[in-house]
């Protein structure tokens, strides 16, 4: 059956439907997995999303097909999100959403956990790896836009040593 997201590709190279996915909050096996490319080459589109209680809306220009990082740092591991970055021209809040964010700092303070207000959902943040970026948050993607996401792991408890091996190849010329 297909799914109305599309399939998941896994670190173990097993694809799943995105029912799957939802339905069990399925997580990848660990150890971290550093990549150089965190955007697959397809077509680009215009996604929609945001928080539960659709307070907060958002629209963002990525490809529909996706590579997500399923992070272990303190914060995402207890909030079980996957992200996938963007550049911040990208991204666009909808409406009256800003008035319904509140933002949550620790550690460095560099990354803004934004969430709602009302329903405390984090759809999007602006996070410590890409400051000038956003992480979108794979399951607040309104359906039938995102065809495929693959999602690798990011040692956020080694956030140092694992940016450094994910990201160095970035400056190498391999486009993150």
């Amino acid at each position: 059956m297909f799914s109305q997201y599309g399939s998941y590709l896994l670190f173990s190279g097993e694809s799943i439907s995105a029912d799957t996915f939802f339905t069990t909050r399925f997580i990848p096996e660990k150890p971290p997995f550093p990549t150089s490319a965190f955007v697959m080459e397809s077509d680009m589109v215009m996604h929609y999303g945001g928080c539960h209680c659709r307070r907060v809306r958002w629209r963002v220009q990525a490809p529909s097909s996706v590579v997500a990082l399923n992070c272990n740092c303190s914060i995402c591991s207890m909030r079980s999100s996957i992200q996938f970055g963007v550049p911040s021209e990208k991204f666009e809040l909808l409406g009256d959403s800003k008035e319904f964010l509140t933002t949550y700092t620790f550690g460095t303070h560099t990354a803004k956990h934004t969430f709602c207000k009302f329903c405390g959902i984090t759809s999007f943040y602006v996070p410590r790896s890409n400051p000038d970026g956003f992480s979108i948050t794979v399951s607040c993607v309104d359906p039938g836009t995102l065809t495929h996401v693959e999602i690798k792991n990011f040692d956020g408890q080694n956030w140092e040593r694992s940016y450094n091996q994910t990201f160095a190849s970035c400056s190498q010329g391999a486009g993150c």
